[in-house]
């Protein structure tokens, strides 16, 4: 690639080091890449579970600051 001599080895090297740094900031920084998030669905029963979980807790928390106070 290099034409005999008229570009310093020094110079070459250089040039090659500054595009393979453009490059890979490239594809790190800027390339588009798909999107990792996905669709999960939870089940009904599973969201109920869940629901029924957060109210018992909720009326634990509530009995316990009553007996507190």
């Amino acid at each position: 690639m290099r034409v005999n001599g008229t570009i310093p080895i020094g110079a070459f090297v250089g040039i090659g080091i500054f595009f393979e740094t453009l490059i890979l900031l490239h594809s790190k920084y800027i390339a588009k890449r798909p999107s990792g998030t996905r669709d999960t669905k939870i089940s009904n029963e599973v969201a109920q579970a869940m629901a029924d979980k957060i109210i018992k807790d909720a009326q634990e928390h509530r009995k316990n600051r009553q007996e507190e106070e």
